[in-house]
């Protein structure tokens, strides 16, 4: 909803005389002209830091290249182990692709770490963008200089907030966009409670 489209609001605790702003007007009113709160109150949620995927990059390429290197040696023809026992020409071929192996698959464990970073870094994408909408219909009052949301604003059936102080603001778009009235509770269901 745009601006225009949210739904009217009157403040619950000092009614439509205090005048309410949603909270981008405030956040954006850089020289207090609307006679809102000071920006960095009302500062819409952070992004989530970005997440990188290179874990495990430089472990492979180090074990890559020891990995050829011991292929190398494996290959190549070693004159001065012509009167070594076996065991001893084999450890001094096979040698250089044990540290390879090690880095390799430290490399895999890193990339597979990762993975699972970047599956979380979506989930957190996610909050961010359910966080930015509540904070997007939240309205500021001027007059006693606290945070609500009117009826309808987050979704058909949503009642009118009370007053919020602008302390708990954050806070409070914090917990209304992981928890959104009338949402179904994700509590456990205890084995004494089920039929």
């Amino acid at each position: 909803m745009t601006d225009q489209q949210q739904p009217a609001a009157a403040c619950p605790q000092c009614g439509p005389a205090g005048g309410a702003l949603t909270a981008r007007q405030a956040y954006e009113d850089r020289e207090g002209t609307l006679g809102g709160p000071p920006p960095a109150l009302v500062a819409p949620p952070p992004p989530p830091a970005p997440v990188a995927n290179t874990a495990g990059t430089a472990w492979f390429v180090i074990g890559g290249l020891l990995a050829a290197k011991g292929v190398f040696d494996l290959l190549s023809p070693h004159p001065e182990l012509v009167g070594a026992s076996d065991a001893y020409r084999a450890g001094n071929q096979l040698g250089g692709l044990v540290p390879a192996g090690v880095l390799l698959a430290i490399g895999l464990f890193r990339r597979w770490r990762g993975a699972g970073k970047a599956g979380a870094g979506q989930l957190e994408h996610g909050r961010w963008q359910r966080r930015t909408a509540v904070w997007e219909q939240a309205r500021l009052c001027r007059g006693c200089r606290t945070a609500f949301w009117p009826a309808g604003a987050l979704g058909p059936g949503f009642e009118a907030s009370p007053s919020v102080p602008l302390e708990r603001f954050p806070l409070t778009v914090v917990g209304l966009a992981e928890h959104p009235p009338g949402a179904p509770s994700t509590a456990p269901v205890s084995a004494a409670n089920q039929p």
